[in-house]
């Protein structure tokens, strides 16, 4: 079995948690966490701690390994909103057009910054319809908005990486009558 196919079997570890730790109403380190995986997985997973819990190596690969384990696999989707998946930031939209997250590394990154205001694309007035205006799929991307109450413009160009792609668990039609059997043990459900 491999390294990640064991981490599926992390819900013995919370279930060890609870019956160690949190049912005696204590708390527990981190220490106490990765010394109870190894002893659980009977092998080191110190590749893991370095780079997912105290690193920012991507999870994806990682996880649909393990998922192949249970008969399912990872599928990545591209965001449907254009200044998600293209520019790389989040919006919301109650009375004013908000900035509430940006994409490390995204053409967003570069221009704006979580709360500014969005008030104008290209000098057309923003009312709920920032994604209509950029699924016309304009040249340029001139934003008007609102920073620290000082009105600036800036410029967006994708760089043609997705950013906030949308994942979804699905069941392989490949999938052995282990990865069944897995499934249900994991799920309590036959798959």
């Amino acid at each position: 079995m491999s390294f990640y196919f064991k981490m599926l079997k992390s819900s013995l570890v919370m279930q060890e948690l609870w019956q160690r730790y949190g049912k005696k109403d204590i708390g527990y380190t981190e220490a106490d966490y990765a010394n109870l995986v190894r002893e659980l997985a009977g092998a080191s997973f110190q590749t893991y701690f370095d780079n997912y819990i105290h690193g920012t190596a991507p999870l994806e690969n990682a996880l649909d390994e393990a998922l192949h384990f249970v008969g399912c696999t990872l599928k990545k989707q591209q965001s449907p909103l254009v200044y998600e998946s293209k520019f790389g930031f989040k919006i919301s939209s109650d009375q004013h057009t908000k900035v509430t997250a940006v994409a490390p590394g995204s053409p967003a990154s570069e221009a704006l910054s979580v709360d500014d205001e969005l008030i104008a694309l290209n000098g057309r007035k923003l009312e709920n319809n920032l994604q209509q205006l950029l699924a016309l799929q304009p040249q340029t991307v001139e934003l008007m908005l609102f920073r620290e109450r000082q009105l600036r413009v800036v410029q967006l160009q994708p760089d043609g990486t997705d950013y906030y792609s949308k994942y979804t668990v699905e069941k392989r039609a490949d999938a052995t009558e282990t990865a069944h059997e897995n499934f249900k043990q994991w799920l309590k459900q036959p798959f």
